[in-house]
């Protein structure tokens, strides 16, 4: 799909015969190792921002800026990363992002995740017809994901790794000026052609 892009992550070793595969929840435990319960972040519910301090399930995890600092590090452990050819890769779907109302989006990421909680990808911005690739990090104790565009350390983009298992969720968004902000990801069916 994205051959053609010199910037794109060419997956290899996917384990389903398509990245717009649906993972669920339990597949992923198992792929990962990870505790069969997910662990909900559900931004605006039991992890709500405030201007000065970041609540998850009423405890506080820091500030807003302790709190992006965390998923920047998360997502620069993914970057960092170096993944063996033979790596076998998880797909986590491919979503649209979409902010507040909006109908449509120009943002695709395309997701998928190693046995270690590594994020590869793809951005593709449709309107541009420009493809990037993304790395990022699962921290497996609390499935929070992090992860960034090509080589740019902002913004960072977290969510949940159950949450990537829904067809529709809420992500939050780091950006450099230290805000923080909540859109959603729609997930894309397979395309018939």
């Amino acid at each position: 799909m994205y051959a053609g892009y010199a910037n794109a992550w060419n997956p290899t070793n996917v384990v389903t015969t398509s990245l717009y595969t649906h993972p669920g929840y339990n597949n992923l435990a198992v792929g990962l190792g990870m505790a069969s319960q997910p662990i909900p972040y559900d931004y605006g519910g039991n992890v709500v921002v405030q201007s000065d301090a970041v609540y998850v399930n009423g405890d506080a995890a820091g500030t807003p800026q302790q709190y992006a600092s965390q998923a920047s590090q998360l997502a620069g452990t993914g970057q960092a990363a170096q993944p063996a050819e033979d790596t076998k890769w998880l797909p986590l779907g491919v979503f649209a992002l979409v902010e507040g109302d909006q109908t449509n989006s120009d943002d695709v990421f395309q997701l998928a995740v190693d046995r270690q909680g590594i994020i590869r990808g793809n951005y593709h911005n449709v309107r541009t017809n420009q493809v990037e690739s993304m790395s990022g990090a699962v921290d497996k104790a609390t499935q929070r994901a992090a992860w960034t565009i090509g080589n740019d350390q902002t913004p960072v983009y977290e969510a949940g790794l159950a949450n990537l298992t829904k067809d529709q969720t809420p992500i939050l968004v780091h950006t450099a000026d230290g805000q923080t902000r909540q859109v959603s990801l729609i997930r894309l069916p397979q395309p018939s052609s």
